[in-house]
């Protein structure tokens, strides 16, 4: 394949869209990483749900994220969030 068109064609930003979620996975996993004996007890640790990362949390609260701009390229929604819970 020497040529590859795409239809309809990705918009201009689309690769700095593709790296900023990568970043955002990559610092989540660092997070993730962290040894369980700096977490308290009784925490939920953080979690990339493949479009971004929850913050660690503690047992029984509901962890809420504003949707990161990349997930939605040029139809951006600011308003848009999504929840977790920590059991």
């Amino acid at each position: 394949m020497y040529q590859l068109r795409l239809d309809p064609p990705l918009y201009d930003h689309f690769a700095q869209l593709t790296q900023q979620c990568c970043m955002a996975g990559h610092d989540c996993c660092r997070q993730t990483l962290l040894p369980a004996s700096q977490l308290p007890q009784k925490t939920c640790p953080a979690t990339w749900d493949g479009w971004q990362c929850f913050n660690t949390a503690e047992a029984g609260s509901v962890v809420e994220a504003q949707c990161p701009p990349y997930i939605y390229g040029e139809a951006a929604r600011p308003d848009a969030s999504q929840s977790g819970f920590c059991p």
